[in-house]
């Protein structure tokens, strides 16, 4: 494909070679425009009752501002490298591993790399999930019964319960309406 336009920006030199049928694509995609360089080589099957998710992605060069993406990063480049491996009916029975490796983001003459940040992911039958996240800078895991769309409020509950003047009162009383995960064990260290 010599170009594609896409909100205002035409994006060069596009290759795709693979099977497509609704909700699955098999193949790769190679990308070698000036504002994003990208290759893909993978299978992304969500047509199935368990979806499967089984990609390689290596993002050298993403330009959101120029690409019209993103006005909030300007003069920003990212770039890194993406290894996912997920199965599952659902969202919250999801098990597998994305993993990023050499991340970089600069930002005009500011830059910061990380060698990986590793995300695992189990479900097990009785609904308790085990997340584990591994990185340069962090390492944690998560364990109990909850939904992932929980996640973040029992973060900020935590936070509300040691910093309560850091949160405006109406994001306060949102973390405090919301109601209660279900029993969970975080260790963060």
């Amino acid at each position: 494909i010599r170009d594609v336009s896409y909100n205002g920006y035409t994006y060069q030199a596009i290759q795709i070679d693979g099977k497509f049928k609704p909700n699955h694509f098999d193949g790769m995609v190679s990308i070698n425009d000036e504002n994003l360089q990208l290759q893909f080589a993978g299978l992304v099957d969500l047509a199935e009752q368990a979806p499967d998710i089984n990609f390689d992605l290596r993002l050298h060069r993403f330009r959101p501002e120029i690409l019209g993406l993103s006005d909030e990063l300007r003069d920003s480049e990212i770039g890194l490298s993406l290894a996912a491996n997920l199965s599952g009916i659902h969202p919250d029975k999801m098990n597998g591993y994305l993993v990023v490796d050499s991340l970089r983001l600069k930002r005009g003459m500011d830059s910061v790399m990380l060698q990986q940040i590793k995300l695992t992911v189990l479900a097990e039958e009785n609904d308790n999930k085990h997340i584990r996240l591994t990185s340069d800078i962090v390492t944690g895991s998560l364990s109990g019964a909850f939904r992932y769309a929980e996640v973040p409020y029992a973060f900020l509950r935590l936070a509300y319960q040691y910093l309560p003047n850091a949160f405006p009162a109406t994001t306060a009383k949102r973390i405090l309406s919301h109601s209660a995960a279900a029993p969970q064990t975080l260790d963060f260290y």
